[in-house]
Protein backbone atom coordinates (compact mmCIF):
# COMPACT_ATOMS: atom_id res chain seq x y z
CA UNK A 1 0.00 0.00 0.00
CA UNK A 2 2.59 2.46 1.01
CA UNK A 3 4.08 1.73 -2.61
CA UNK A 4 1.21 2.35 -4.27
CA UNK A 5 1.00 5.51 -2.74
CA UNK A 6 4.95 6.49 -3.33
CA UNK A 7 4.57 5.05 -6.91
CA UNK A 8 1.35 8.04 -7.26
CA UNK A 9 3.20 10.42 -5.34
CA UNK A 10 5.90 9.86 -8.06
CA UNK A 11 3.50 10.55 -10.72
CA UNK A 12 2.51 13.25 -10.03
CA UNK A 13 5.60 14.93 -9.14
CA UNK A 14 6.50 14.04 -12.88
CA UNK A 15 3.77 14.38 -14.45
CA UNK A 16 4.03 18.53 -12.94
CA UNK A 17 7.95 18.44 -13.89
CA UNK A 18 6.60 17.49 -17.36
CA UNK A 19 3.99 20.10 -17.35
CA UNK A 20 6.50 22.59 -16.65
CA UNK A 21 9.11 21.92 -18.70
CA UNK A 22 6.31 21.69 -21.67
CA UNK A 23 5.27 25.43 -20.61
CA UNK A 24 9.09 26.52 -20.62
CA UNK A 25 9.00 24.86 -24.00
CA UNK A 26 6.36 26.48 -25.42
CA UNK A 27 7.79 30.18 -24.20
CA UNK A 28 11.09 29.11 -25.75
CA UNK A 29 9.15 28.72 -29.40
CA UNK A 30 6.94 31.38 -28.63
CA UNK A 31 10.25 33.89 -28.25
CA UNK A 32 12.05 31.95 -31.54
CA UNK A 33 8.69 32.22 -33.59
CA UNK A 34 8.76 36.42 -32.42
CA UNK A 35 12.68 36.63 -33.12
CA UNK A 36 12.37 34.68 -36.56
CA UNK A 37 9.39 37.11 -37.22
CA UNK A 38 11.63 40.20 -36.70
CA UNK A 39 14.54 38.53 -38.49
CA UNK A 40 12.08 38.26 -41.43
CA UNK A 41 10.98 41.53 -41.04
CA UNK A 42 14.56 43.07 -40.82
CA UNK A 43 15.66 41.21 -43.91
CA UNK A 44 12.79 42.66 -45.78
CA UNK A 45 14.07 45.73 -45.15
CA UNK A 46 17.56 45.27 -45.42
CA UNK A 47 16.99 43.81 -49.03
CA UNK A 48 14.51 47.20 -49.87
CA UNK A 49 17.54 49.46 -48.83
CA UNK A 50 19.85 47.48 -50.74
CA UNK A 51 17.32 47.73 -53.90
CA UNK A 52 17.17 51.48 -53.49
CA UNK A 53 20.87 51.79 -53.40
CA UNK A 54 21.43 49.95 -56.44
CA UNK A 55 18.35 52.51 -57.93
CA UNK A 56 20.62 55.36 -56.26
CA UNK A 57 23.82 54.30 -57.79
CA UNK A 58 22.56 53.55 -61.31
CA UNK A 59 21.04 57.36 -61.23
CA UNK A 60 23.90 58.65 -60.36
CA UNK A 61 26.05 57.02 -63.32
CA UNK A 62 23.66 58.03 -64.99
CA UNK A 63 23.43 62.06 -64.42
CA UNK A 64 27.47 61.27 -64.07
CA UNK A 65 27.69 60.60 -67.35
CA UNK A 66 24.99 63.25 -68.95
CA UNK A 67 27.14 65.92 -66.56
CA UNK A 68 30.21 64.81 -69.14
CA UNK A 69 28.62 65.03 -72.36
CA UNK A 70 27.14 68.44 -70.97
CA UNK A 71 31.05 69.19 -70.22
CA UNK A 72 32.22 67.62 -73.23
CA UNK A 73 29.94 70.02 -75.08
CA UNK A 74 30.81 73.19 -73.34
CA UNK A 75 34.15 72.57 -73.85
CA UNK A 76 33.80 72.07 -77.63
CA UNK A 77 31.59 75.12 -77.36
CA UNK A 78 34.16 77.68 -75.83
CA UNK A 79 36.47 76.19 -78.09
CA UNK A 80 39.05 74.55 -75.93
CA UNK A 81 40.76 71.91 -77.06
Amino acid sequence: MQKLKRYKMSCIVLTFISVILMIALLVNLAKQQALTERNNDLEIKLTGAYHQLERAELELEEQQALYDELAKHAVEAIGIK
